[in-house]
């Protein structure tokens, strides 16, 4: 990674990770703290290739803002091409969401 920042340094906040989990396990599961922090870790990995695979493409492009077009991209240069689909509804619905607001504001 061409970013400065080391994973084994990051360390992500425990609640929001363990919320994540928790939602994605549904009930009647427990955590070991081991599972908890391999799973922040790999999190961390996860994003600092993210951004770095986005940071490469905008620099690509010219631009100093990486922009959600960028996210799309590293995850298929990041061989995830499963995420793709989901980010682009979710941005569409983001996107959706922010023009209902603008001209609701506008009235």
């Amino acid at each position: 990674m061409s970013n400065a920042t080391n994973p084994d340094d990051l360390k992500l906040p425990t609640a929001p990770v363990v919320k994540i989990i928790k939602n994605a396990a549904g009930d009647g599961h427990n955590f070991s703290n081991e599972f908890k922090t391999a799973v922040a870790r790999a999190s961390a990995v996860f994003m600092l290739g993210t951004v770095d695979s986005a940071l490469e493409n905008a620099n690509k492009d010219g631009r100093s803002t990486i922009n959600a077009g960028d996210v799309v991209a590293a995850m298929a240069k990041l061989d995830h091409p499963q995420f793709q689909d989901k980010l682009n509804e979710t941005l569409e619905a983001y996107r959706n969401k922010k023009a209902k607001q603008t001209k609701k504001g506008q009235k």
